[in-house]
């Protein structure tokens, strides 16, 4: 494809992750991290919201000319309205956001994995769009975050910061699939799909799907 396309996401690490999903569709990529780590990008998400709004619209429009931007960030999806900001740039937006509508049929009891309570929030109201009866069990861990930042591998990420124990009070609760509501998550996804039975599902081919159709 011959587009330009801005990346957006928490830190340069989930940036970097974001650039990988998008370079197949791209003739230039721009980097567009919002805080340096994820403590920094939490703090981000919580203070006043015009103040957040402003900073993220300088970022787009100091990037400006592009043709798409990804914002490969959940938590950051759930606290800024990129549809409005879509229409203001005249640009498509994609975020990971959409795809939790378009599963949300699918399943009944979803468990959910995200970094903070804003990115829970963010992924809950849009499986609760199209099914207003799911039931959604959350568990938010920025150790997982951090350690993935830090390179630890999967497996020492799985035995000793609880994600196993976090998997385990899916199963026990009857979830029918884990939801990776955070975009750092993917790094884990074919370790952890390894180790239970549940569906685990992860929005980057959804993303995809949607680049291959920016004109």
């Amino acid at each position: 494809m011959n587009i330009n396309i801005g990346v957006m996401a928490g830190t340069p690490i989930d940036t970097k992750f974001g650039v990988e999903i998008v370079k197949p569709y791209a003739r230039h990529i721009v980097s567009l991290p919002v805080s340096q780590n994820p403590e920094e990008q939490t703090r981000f998400q919580t203070m006043d919201s015009m103040l957040r709004e402003e900073k993220i619209k300088e970022m787009i429009h100091n990037t400006m000319p592009m043709d798409c931007l990804v914002v490969y960030c959940n938590s950051l999806s759930s606290v800024i309205d990129f549809e409005s900001l879509s229409k203001v740039f005249n640009i498509p937006i994609i975020t990971p956001l959409d795809f939790y509508t378009e599963i949300s049929s699918q399943y009944q009891r979803f468990g959910v994995f995200s970094a903070n309570a804003q990115g829970s929030a963010g992924v809950e109201k849009y499986l609760l769009v199209n099914n207003r009866d799911a039931k959604i069990f959350s568990v938010a861990n920025l150790n997982w975050v951090n350690a993935i930042e830090e390179g630890v591998t999967a497996e020492k990420i799985y035995n000793e910061f609880g994600l196993k124990e976090s998997i385990q009070l899916l199963e026990t609760i009857g979830a029918q699939s884990i939801v990776l509501g955070c975009t750092h998550f993917p790094y884990f996804k074919s370790y952890i799909e390894q180790q239970t039975e549940l569906i685990v599902l992860s929005p980057d081919d959804y993303i995809k799907n949607k680049l291959i159709h920016i004109k």
